[in-house]
Order: C-alpha cells, then structure tokens, then sequence
C-alpha cells in the first residue's frame, strides 16, 4: 500500500505535535539502537493511519496495532484508552474496544524492536547486526531520505551533532516548514 505526500502529511497533522515529539523523545531515550521516530511512524501510518484505533477484527489495538491474541500479557498490564481516545482512563487495555494509550503502545514496539534486532544480530545476518550496533550504515538509511544541506532537524534550532543536549530535541516542532522526507529524516538524525 503507497500513499502520497498529502495523504501522509494529514495523517501526521491529526496526530498532532505533541504525539510526534512523544514518539521522538521515546525513541531516543534508553541505549543506542536503529529504532527511531521515523521508523515507528511508518508503522503507525501503515498500521492504523497514526490513529488509535481497533483494527483487523477486533485483535490489532492502538496506534501500532499491538495483537491482543500474541501479546495479552502487555494489554492486560497498562491502562486502556476508548477507541480513538489517546486518554488512558480504563484499568486495561485487553477488554475487547479498548486500545493501549500512546507511550505505554510506543514503548513496548520499541522493546520489541529492540530484542528482534539484537536477537537477529547474534545470528548470521549482517543487515542486522548494523541495525542492532546502530553503524553507519544503518544511518545512511535515514539520513540518504534528506539532502546533505538540511543541517537543522525537525525541531528547530539543534543542528545534527551529536551529543546534543536531550532537552534541545524536546522544542517545539515545526511540521510546515520542510518535506516529509525530510522532516521523518531529521528525526533519526540523532538514532
């Protein structure tokens, strides 16, 4: 399934600023690894058009359309939000209708992400092992989607160097400003 820039950029507008620097600010805490914003976004795009939604017949839940029937243990454990709701007010998520809330779904992607990655990286996969050890290669991937004259991220005034202090990536996001590519590419700037 492909869908156009507009059609992406609306999804990215409904799921608003504030959800993207959640999903940023997540995916770049905790140790190094290849598991960045642009990465869980696509998912959530393909997933459930970045709503948090029920899907595929009652068993995909939230934003990533985490499967109640392979991972109960994980809804069954964190608070539950309404259909469409990113406001966690049930005492779960597994009761059939209800969808985890944003951090509680993007963390345990990542967690999931993470422990594939690695899992693969120990076996005899070299795609896999720059995943897992976040080498360059994995890098060019996201940063081969943005030209080499974009020289600040998507938010705002730091420019790609590392070691850039985390509140710094926690500014205000400006979505107008560049192209898809672009923006989702600075993202990982920094992955």
């Amino acid at each position: 399934m492909n869908i156009t820039e507009s059609q992406f950029t609306a999804q990215l507008d409904g799921f608003g600023e504030h959800r993207i620097e959640i999903v940023t600010d997540l995916a770049h805490d905790g140790e190094p690894d290849a598991i960045g914003p642009a990465l869980l976004l696509a998912m959530g795009s393909r997933e459930a058009f970045l709503r948090n939604i029920v899907g595929d017949v009652g068993h995909g839940r939230g934003w990533l359309q985490i499967d109640d029937r392979f991972h109960r243990d994980f809804l069954s454990s964190h608070r539950g939000c309404v259909f469409g709701s990113w406001t966690a007010t049930k005492p779960s998520a597994l009761p059939r209708g209800l969808v985890p809330s944003l951090t509680a779904a993007t963390r345990y992607a990542i967690e999931l992400l993470t422990t594939t990655c690695a899992s693969l990286a120990t076996r005899a996969c070299p795609r896999a092992r720059c995943c897992a050890s976040r080498s360059p290669p994995a890098r060019e991937l996201s940063s081969s989607l943005a030209s080499s004259a974009i020289s600040r991220d998507r938010v705002g005034a730091r420019t790609r160097l590392n070691g850039t202090p985390r509140r710094a990536r926690r500014r205000a996001i400006n979505l107008q400003s560049r192209s898809n590519a672009a923006r989702i590419a600075s993202l990982n700037a920094c992955s």
